[in-house]
């Protein structure tokens, strides 16, 4: 009677292993699995605030603080990137606690707007340069800070948003009344089309998908 009921079980436990090793792989994923929206906040001595996503509820006010001119943001995993423009530099935080990894992450830089984009495969930051000296994009080592090509792409008018689609790399132009996006390849910089959509009035944002 042993024997036939240890016989009987080794089906059911079989089937039951799948289950367990799921409920497993459930109970280690991180919290940054779980969807979360930052914001910043504040102009200088600004702050990123977190919130749910699915009910927007706040889940910190003050996630990071004592910024000065928070914009852009970017998010892979734990890494959230803040583009801090009268500051000059991205800096590099924990996406799940908040804390500094590196403030100065990357510095150097010349009013680096909202444009902050994130190549996650790659491990390749892009960052525009917005004021009239500079007027380029750079690209920058999403591990370390060092710069890739800090002039990959040149020639813009006051860049501001950025989005990447594949190895194009969409770029806006904040002409007031003449306002461009430009394509680009993300890999070389080189222009697809830098005028490929015209007569804009102020463009900042930019999403694709």
């Amino acid at each position: 009677m042993k024997t036939t009921l240890t016989s009987n079980w080794r089906p059911l436990l079989r089937a039951f292993y799948p289950f367990l090793i799921a409920i497993a792989a459930l109970w280690a994923m991180p919290r940054t699995a779980r969807a979360q929206l930052y914001v910043t906040q504040g102009g200088t001595g600004g702050f990123v605030s977190k919130y749910n996503t699915t009910t927007g509820a706040l889940i910190k006010a003050h996630f990071i603080t004592q910024l000065n001119g928070p914009t852009g943001l970017a998010v892979s995993g734990t890494d959230l990137f803040v583009a801090i423009e009268t500051a000059n530099k991205v800096g590099k935080y924990n996406a799940t606690t908040g804390a500094a990894i590196n403030a100065n992450f990357i510095t150097g830089l010349h009013a680096p707007f909202f444009g902050l984009v994130l190549n996650t495969s790659a491990r390749r930051l892009f960052v525009t340069n917005t004021t009239i000296v500079t007027n380029t994009v750079g690209e920058y080592n999403a591990t370390t800070g060092a710069p890739i090509n800090a002039s990959l792409i040149t020639g813009l008018n006051r860049p501001v948003g950025l989005a990447l689609l594949g190895n194009n790399l969409f770029v806006v132009n904040q002409e007031t009344n003449n306002g461009t996006v430009g394509k680009y390849n993300a890999t070389t910089g080189a222009a697809i089309n830098a005028n490929f959509i015209t007569g804009l009035i102020t463009p900042v944002g930019l999403a694709v998908k």
